[in-house]
C-alpha cells in the first residue's frame, strides 16, 4: 500500500497534466480572454483532490475559500465587504524600482520576518476571505506603504468591475461546454467536475488578478519580490506583473520535491507564468526545477536561503527538561496517516518507557490539539507538551533528538548536527533526507522502536556539511547577493 501510494502520487501529476494538455485550446481560449490561466491558480489543491481520490482517502484542509451553504457565502462576502470598507485607505499607486509583495503570514509585529533585512517598499497583500486576522490587525499600518485592501477597493468601485464580471461569467460558461474528458477518463471525469465547481474561486482570483493589474498600470515599479510565489493569492499577484512587464523575482520559502504540484510542470505543454528570477536554497533545488519542474536554466539562480527574523521566546516548562523529543508537525492531506505517526510515537515511547519529555511543535496552520489528545488516551502516554511560545532555533538548541515527516523543519535542523529521525510510512523520501543519510528512517512503528532502544545515535558531521552545500546554503551575505542579483537582472 505504501509504494502504491507513491505510485498514485506520480500519477495524479500526471493526470493534471493530461487532461489541462488535452484541454489546451478551450483554456487557452479562456486565457486570452481574460488574460490568466485560471487552471494554475487552483493546481495545489486539484492535485490532491485528484491524488486521495485515486487512494480513497479523506481530504481534509484544501488550500481555497471554503464556501459552505448558500447562506455562509453571503455571510462571508457581507463580512469581506465590511473588512475592506473599514480597513486602510493606503495609496492604490507607488513608484519604485523594487517593491517586496508580503505574504500575510510573513508579517509579525517585527514587521516582515522573511525579508527584513531588505530596504525596499512594502506591498502588504491580505487574502480573499482572510476574515479571522484583517488588515489592521496583521500590519503596523504605515502611510507610505501599499495594501491590498486598498487595490481591491478602489477596483470594486471602478466600472472595469462590472465589464470584467460579466466577462468573467460568459466566458466560464463557455468553457464548462468545452472541456472534454479524454484518455483515463475517471480521474479526467473529476478533474473536469472539480473544475466547474470552482467557479466561485476563480472568478475571486480573477478580480483580484484584475484589481492588481490596474494597480501595476498606474503605478511604475520596476520588479516584484515575493515568497509562496505559486499559492492563489501569490500566483495572480505575479500573473498580472507580468502583464504589465514588471519583472518578478520569488524566493525559495520551504522544501521542493519531485512531487510538488506547486513546482513540477514538466508535463505541461503549455506552463504557468514562472517569475523572471526563483532563487533557490541550494544546487539541488536548481537542478529539480530545470530538470522536472519545467524552468528555464535563466530562470533560477542558487542564492542560498534568507533566514527568517524570530525573536527568541521560551515556554517556561522547558526550562526544567534535560534535553527532550522534539516532534515538529505539520498539516498533512492524509488525515489517517497524519494520526498514525502521532499515535505510534506515543504508542512506543509509552512501551519502552522513555524517560525524556515529548516536546510537540504544532505547525502555524495547526490550531486543533484534539489529534494529540485522543492519542495519548488511545496509548496511556501522557509525558508530552504541547509548545507554540518557543522558537524554533531555541527549540533546536535544547532538544535532543528531532521527529519529522517531510516539514521544512527537517531540513534547518541538519546544521544542528542531531540525530533527525524520519517518518516515512509511504517510502517517498519526499525530501532526500534518507537518500541522503541525513535522516534515520522509519517505515513502519517497529522501526522506531529499534532506533529509540538503542544507547545512542550519532550524526556524520561530514555528510551532514556535504548536505548542507547541496540543499541549504546559508550566508549573511545572502541579502546583499540578492540585492546584487536583483540589480543585475
Amino acid at each position: 500500500m505504501d509504494n502504491e501510494k507513491g505510485i498514485i502520487a506520480k500519477r495524479s501529476l500526471d493526470h493534471l497534466a493530461g487532461f489541462y494538455n488535452s484541454n489546451y485550446g478551450a483554456f487557452q481560449e479562456l486565457k486570452e480572454a481574460l488574460g490568466i490561466d485560471l487552471w494554475f491558480t487552483d493546481h495545489f489543491r486539484a492535485y490532491f483532490i485528484c491524488r486521495n481520490r485515486l487512494y480513497r482517502s479523506n481530504y481534509d484542509g484544501d488550500q481555497g475559500v471554503h464556501y459552505g451553504s448558500s447562506l455562509n457565502r453571503v455571510k462571508k462576502i457581507i463580512k469581506e465587504l465590511y473588512v475592506l470598507l473599514r480597513g486602510v485607505r493606503g495609496s492604490t499607486k507607488v513608484s519604485c524600482d523594487h517593491l517586496i509583495i508580503s505574504n500575510a503570514r510573513d508579517e509579525n509585529a517585527y514587521g516582515n520576518r522573511r525579508f527584513h533585512g531588505l530596504d525596499f517598499p512594502t506591498l502588504h497583500n491580505r487574502p480573499l476571505f482572510d476574515l479571522k486576522n484583517p488588515s489592521e490587525n496583521n500590519y503596523a499600518l504605515k502611510r507610505h506603504e501599499v495594501y491590498s485592501d486598498a487595490l481591491l477597493l478602489a477596483y470594486l468601485l471602478s466600472t472595469s468591475f462590472i465589464k470584467d464580471s460579466i466577462r468573467f461569467f460568459s466566458q466560464f460558461k463557455q468553457i464548462e461546454n468545452k472541456l472534454e474528458v479524454t484518455g483515463d477518463t475517471e480521474p479526467h471525469r473529476y478533474l473536469k467536475e472539480h473544475f466547474i465547481q470552482q467557479k466561485t474561486f476563480f472568478f475571486l482570483m480573477y478580480i483580484k488578478f484584475r484589481a492588481f493589474e490596474l494597480f501595476f498600470k498606474r503605478s511604475n515599479i520596476g520588479s516584484i519580490l515575493l515568497s509562496d510565489e505559486n499559492s492563489p493569492q501569490q500566483r495572480v499577484i505575479q500573473c498580472a506583473a507580468f502583464s504589465r512587464g514588471v519583472k518578478i523575482y520569488a524566493f525559495q520559502h520551504g522544501n521542493i520535491h519531485d512531487l510538488h504540484p506547486a513546482y513540477i510542470y514538466k508535463q505541461y505543454i503549455h506552463r504557468p507564468q514562472l517569475p523572471t528570477i526563483t532563487f533557490t536554497w541550494g544546487t539541488y533545488f536548481t537542478n529539480l526545477l530545470v530538470n522536472k519542474g519545467g524552468y528555464n536554466q535563466s530562470q533560477v539562480i542558487t542564492l542560498g536561503r534568507l533566514l527568517p527574523f524570530v525573536p527568541k521566546k521560551q515556554d517556561a516548562r522547558l526550562k526544567k527538561l534535560s534535553g527532550f523529543l522534539l516532534y515538529a508537525s505539520q498539516p498533512q492531506r492524509d488525515q489517517e496517516l497524519r494520526y498514525q505517526t502521532v499515535r505510534d510515537i506515543m504508542d512506543v515511547l509509552k512501551k519502552i518507557g522513555y524517560e525524556k519529555k515529548l516536546v510537540i511543535r504544532p505547525h502555524p496552520k495547526e490550531k486543533n490539539d484534539s489529534i494529540y489528545f485522543k492519542a495519548s488516551t488511545e496509548t496511556g502516554f501522557d509525558n508530552f507538551l504541547i509548545d507554540r511560545t518557543t522558537d524554533l532555533q531555541t527549540h533546536f538548541e535544547l532538544c535532543d533528538i528531532l521527529l519529522v515527516a517531510f516539514s521544512t523543519v527537517g531540513t534547518e535542523f541538519i546544521s544542528q548536527m542531531k540525530p533527525m529521525i524520519v517518518f516515512d510510512y509511504n517510502r517517498q523520501d519526499l525530501m532526500g533526507w534518507v537518500h541522503n543519510k541525513v535522516g534515520i528512517p522509519v517505515y513502519e512503528k517497529a522501526d522506531l522502536e529499534k532506533i529509540l532502544r538503542k544507547n545512542s545515535l550519532t550524526v556524520d558531521k561530514s555528510i551532514n556539511e556535504s548536505y548542507i552545500q547541496n540543499f541549504y546554503l546559508t550566508d549573511k551575505s545572502t541579502i546583499s547577493n540578492l540585492k546584487e542579483s536583483i540589480g543585475a537582472n
